[in-house]
Parts: structure tokens; sequence; C-alpha cells
């Protein structure tokens, strides 16, 4: 029956071949010194890499500052590092190996699974927040051979360095979860809503590191229908491995390493039974919790003398953060506003010469607490385009005018939402405004978006899902929703301008 099935959805919902196993995951699959060690191999190699970075950031800061020097006195002669002593390396040796284990207590080589390393850069930030509160508190009570203008240099030239660092080193982390490097096989059981849910997620998104081989369920044919109508990704279908019976078939037969119980029904002798037999067969498992009435998106884990209780999230946010991001939005915005103006300007020009109608496309949007605003922004599509039909998938779409295509790609056709934030309407960093009909249709869990002001850019912004529809990625703006920091604003921002000057680069 189970076979059948499963033919009948590849023949009849799954038109597209089932997921190739890698070279990379067949050689994985079996016990190795690389599979064993992976995570620790490539927590060293990132620790070396950045022991280097932080010595290479020195040097480069000591050379600007004798630069500086140079320019300010007016001497003769070229900066170099030909007067650099042993004692002087030692030193900065010796300091920046300090810095490396700074940066390993505050968890910054703790790897969490996510689609962007939005975590790492907080972190990041933290430390060397921290870093630097430390170097200038020596520096106070003890008389250090350096300038503070030297030091000064070499941290905001280790955070802009790092920051790089960390990105590319994530690209790469992630590329290779793509090749199937060390990704975990997982057999997901439990076919129901929450199953397939998890299924879709990790086969949308390899780079997180899983792989989904496919369902264990016994009653599977309550879903055949389900699973045939499932949205799989371009190079694989849901796979029906069978029941929880054939559990140490399958992971023989599949090298599977994670068990992921998602069955609504189960006994706590049943789960009891599941976990005791991936435990002789030496894989993992994970529960997911199925509490009814209630988001999986919306439970929290807490501790109390050491029981684990699952409980909702409860958001409350410092009034002093919330001062805090508006005083950052009324300045950047401000700022902004001052120095794009003569773009602005040439901009208004350009679309109206481009094509006829208003330079400013104004729509409503709903914000914060569900209330409706204004929102501006440089028109894009012709003027007979209607103003809430679906976005365009890609810059051909004939609705977009030739200016249009290249504020798009740069993004410079959210310019005038600046002055959205210094009314009070939106924020630099938020969810991203809704239209109104999309909004009635949320239910509880997509409201919580309306907790918090609606942003220029977020996680959303800057994410590989920007093709797509917002409410079809609402998991960005609930995380931010959820774990919402002054530290996580500036590591998005930082991220938008470097994603900016990228697209006007190659635009």
């Amino acid at each position: 029956m189970l076979e059948a099935i499963h033919r009948k959805s590849v023949q009849e919902g799954c038109k597209k071949p089932v997921q190739a196993i890698l070279p990379f995951e067949t050689a994985l699959a079996r016990p190795s010194f690389l599979r064993n060690h992976y995570q620790d191999l490539v927590t060293s190699l990132e620790m070396g890499i950045d022991y280097l970075t932080l010595f290479a950031t020195f040097l480069g800061a000591r050379w600007l500052y004798r630069l500086l020097d140079l320019a300010r006195f007016s001497d003769v002669g070229r900066p170099g590092l030909e007067h650099l002593s042993h004692l002087f390396l030692l030193q900065v040796a010796v300091a920046c190996g300090m810095t490396v284990l700074l940066f390993r207590l505050m968890g910054l080589y703790t790897k969490k699974i996510s689609l962007l390393n939005i975590d790492q850069m907080r972190r990041l930030f933290q430390s060397i927040l921290l870093l630097t509160v430390l170097v200038f508190a020596v520096s106070f009570y003890f008389r250090i051979p350096y300038s503070r203008m030297l030091i000064t240099t070499w941290l905001l030239l280790t955070l802009l360095v790092m920051s790089i660092e960390k990105a590319l080193f994530y690209k790469v982390h992630q590329h290779l979860y793509v090749k199937g490097l060390n990704v975990k096989r997982t057999v997901i059981y439990g076919a129901g809503e929450i199953g397939r849910k998890f299924y879709k997620k990790i086969t949308f998104y390899p780079k997180l590191g899983y792989r989904a081989i496919g369902f264990l369920d016994d009653e599977v044919t309550s879903f055949a229908e389900e699973i045939n109508r499932m949205e799989h990704d371009r190079s694989s279908v849901p796979r029906v491995l069978g029941t929880s019976r054939d559990l140490e078939r399958v992971v023989r037969e599949f090298g599977v390493d994670e068990l992921l119980i998602a069955h609504k029904n189960l006994s706590s002798e049943q789960v009891l039974d599941l976990t005791n037999r991936c435990r002789q067969l030496g894989i993992g498992f994970k529960i997911i919790p199925q509490l009814l009435g209630h988001f999986i998106e919306n439970l929290s884990l807490q501790d109390i003398g050491g029981l684990p209780l699952i409980g909702e999230k409860q958001i409350s946010i410092p009034a002093f953060d919330l001062a805090v991001k508006r005083a950052m939005d009324i300045v950047f915005s401000a700022f902004a506003c001052l120095f794009f103006l003569p773009l602005f300007l040439l901009l208004v020009a350009l679309i109206k010469l481009d094509s006829p109608g208003p330079a400013i496309f104004r729509q409503k949007r709903v914000g914060k607490g569900g209330k409706e605003f204004t929102m501006h922004k440089f028109r894009t599509m012709r003027v007979d385009a209607p103003a809430y039909s679906p976005c365009p998938k890609d810059s051909h779409d004939p609705r977009i005018t030739r200016v249009g295509r290249f504020l798009r790609k740069t993004s410079l056709d959210e310019l005038p939402q600046f002055l959205n934030v210094l009314r009070g309407e939106m924020s630099l960093v938020g969810p991203r405004p809704e239209m109104p009909f999309i909004v009635a249709t949320y239910n509880p869990l997509h409201r919580k978006r309306l907790t918090m002001k609606p942003g220029i850019t977020g996680l959303w912004q800057i994410s590989a899902d920007r093709s797509l529809a917002i409410h079809d990625n609402i998991d960005y703006d609930i995380y931010y929703v959820d774990n919402f920091s002054i530290l996580l604003d500036i590591a998005i921002i930082a991220r938008t301008i470097l994603y900016a000057l990228i697209a006007m680069k190659t635009a």
C-alpha cells in the first residue's frame, strides 16, 4: 500500500525526479574521522582565520595611524612596517589570542541553524563592544605603550573586516551544506500538517544543513492527497518510506542521522519507545510539540529547577530600547533626507521624463496595531497598472518602466519612505508593511507582525526570499519581533547598506 501511494504521488502529483543522493552524502553517511570531528575542525579553522584577521587589522591600523601622523606633521617619508620590533609582534600576538578566547566565551563560534547569520553578526557586535570596554578600562588603569587613537582605529577596522569575513565564511559553510557536506539526513515521523511543514522548510532551504529523506507514518493513507499536493522544491518529491515498524530498515538503507517526531496522536509510551529505538540505532531525535490551539512558532521552552516547561512566548520590549530605536530612526532618516536630497530631485525628474504620471507612488498599508497609513515610494510601474496587483516576479514585467527597473534593482525606490519614518509611521528596521486586504486574512500568529512598526528594511528584505510574497514568508518577521534588540537592528542596517552598495555596483 505504501509503495502504491508513493508511486501514485510521483505519477500524479510530482512530475520532478526524486532527490538524488550526492557523493558527499554517500561518503559522509558512514562513520569517519571527518564526519565525527567536522564541527570541531570547522570551529578550529574559523578561530585560526579570526586570529590572522585580528593580527592583520592591528598591523593595518598601525599603518593608517602612521599615515595620519605623517600627514599631520608633514614629515618626509612613507609609512611602513619596517620598525616592527619582536616585542611589538609578541604583544600583538598575545592580544589577538586573548581576543579570540573572548570571542569564544561570547558564543561567537556557537553554530545556530538559521537562514541568515544575523545572530552571529549580533554576537560579533556584542563581542567587539565588550572588547572595546575592556581595552579602554585596561588603558585607564594601566599604562600601555599604544595610542588610544591606534586602538580605536584597530577596533573599527576589526569590526569592518570581521563582518565581511563572517559573511563570507557563512556563505562558504552554506555552500558546503548545499553540496551535501556534513548534512543531517532526517526522516520525519508524522505526515500531518506539522510534519509536512517541516519537510517543505528543510527541503526548500538545503543551506540549513538538513536533508529530508522522507516520511514514516502509520496512518499515511489519511495524508496521501495532501502529500500529492505538497509544494515540493525543484529537485525532490515527498517520499513515504514506511511505518514506524520500518525505522530500523530505513535507518540502515538511507544512512539516517536523525528522526524528527512530528506525529500528533502519540502516547507517552509510544514516544518513549521511538526514542529508545533511536538510541539503540545510534541516531539522534527531536520531538516537535503538538499543543492544541497553539502555533509551534509561538512556543517557548523554559527551565525551572531542571524541569523543562513549554509555554507561550511573551514579548515585552523595554521602553528604553524603543526610545533608542526611535532616536535612531529620527537621526538616521533626517540625515538621509538631507544627504539624498539632490538624488531625490534627480530621480523625480528622471521618472517624470521616462513615463507620464506622478513621481511618487502612494498606497495604503497597515502599520503598528493595525493602523493604516499612506506609504510613499518612487513610482516604478506605469500609471495604468492596478495599484494592488501582484508584485512583479522579475525586471522584465511589462508594467515596470525603464527607470523603474533601475530603482527596483538598487532599492532606491524606497527612499521616500524616510519621510514615513520621520512621521513615526514606519521605522528603519521592522516587518514589511502589508496591504489591508491581506492583513484582513491574518490569523493570530500573523498578527504578531503588527506589534511593531513596519520597517524600510528587515530580515526578509536581506534574505534570498525577497522575490517571494511577503505574506508567504512571515517567519522572518516573527523571528525579528521575538528577538528584537538594538544590536539586531544595527546588524540588519549594516547588511542592508552592504547589499545596496553591491546592487548599485552591478546595476
